[in-house]
């Protein structure tokens, strides 16, 4: 079981922590913390990425660096999910081809727990380069 703990300050303003005990500013107005809307966009990237490095480690991949940049479209009414989330991963390693991330990228998004909780309609694109 996952558990956070959400405490109000003011306004839109919260301070929340997990299992691990480390706070996390949230802000609805974005000027001292991230908004709900980017904090999903970071754990869905998260959860990806580390799934994708378990699966090249498996892979006997050699990675050097990953960066992922991620945009997310919202509905235009409420409620505001996401209708469209683009990942872009920015890869260096060695011997990898694109055969191979094709096939690590898709093992990484089938075990993203986060990414099989994203509503149906949602359009979920994933690209990638070498660097």
């Amino acid at each position: 079981m996952t558990n956070v703990e959400l405490n109000w300050n003011e306004e839109m303003k919260y301070d929340a922590k997990g299992d691990a005990e480390i706070d996390i500013s949230i802000d609805g107005h974005k000027k001292e913390g991230a908004n709900p809307p980017e904090i999903f966009l970071m754990g869905a990237a998260s959860c990806v990425s580390i799934h994708l490095t378990m699966v090249l480690k498996k892979m006997r991949i050699e990675l050097e660096d990953l960066n992922i940049k991620v945009n997310g479209e919202r509905a235009e009414e409420s409620p505001r999910y996401f209708v469209d989330i683009e990942f872009n991963f920015e890869v260096t390693a060695k011997d990898l081809a694109e055969e191979k991330m094709d096939r690590a990228l898709n093992l990484a998004v089938e075990n993203c727990g986060m990414l099989n909780t994203i509503r149906e309609e949602t359009n979920l694109t994933y690209n990638y380069e070498f660097k």
